[in-house]
């Protein structure tokens, strides 16, 4: 639907986005008032380039695990809620390389321009949809290896 005053700007192009602040940061772990309506694995923006991600809720606060240089955050900042799913880059060029919770690269070398990303937060595939485990990782202790068998090549 285009605007009826000619300028050719989609209607409804409106974003509307969900504000806090900063009330309380120890070590890697912010305290956030507001953001009412986020959820369990959301993303955060907290400003300076350092994102966040929602981990917890107490009475009035949202605690958020800080992605980034917690030193750059100051208490009354405010902190954005980001929508859209928290994925990844992932790819074969990531391999040998180290990155940090958001896929940037943290070692010497150059930026990594991924052609994919996924999500980080999702269902694991059925058990009908995975490939058959045939070997045993063994974990060293023979405790847990009895109790609780481990499949080689497998997420379960």
């Amino acid at each position: 639907m285009k605007s009826s005053l000619g300028s050719g700007i989609p209607l409804f192009k409106m974003k509307l986005a969900e504000t806090g602040k900063v009330r309380d940061i120890k070590k890697i772990i912010a305290r956030i008032d507001g953001l009412p309506s986020c959820l369990y694995g959301q993303l955060v923006d907290m400003g300076e380039g350092v994102r966040g991600i929602v981990m917890g809720f107490e009475e009035t606060e949202v605690l958020v695990l800080v992605l980034g240089d917690e030193n750059k955050l100051r208490i009354g900042r405010e902190v954005t809620g980001v929508n859209e799913p928290f994925t990844i880059p992932v790819g074969h060029r990531f391999l040998g390389r180290m990155i940090n919770a958001l896929g940037e690269t943290c070692d010497s070398g150059p930026p990594i321009m991924a052609q994919e990303r996924r999500p980080v937060f999702r269902d694991s595939p059925g058990i009908t949809d995975r490939q058959p485990v045939y070997q045993v990782l063994h974990t060293g202790t023979k405790i847990v290896d009895a109790f609780v068998p481990i499949g080689k090549d497998s997420a379960s």
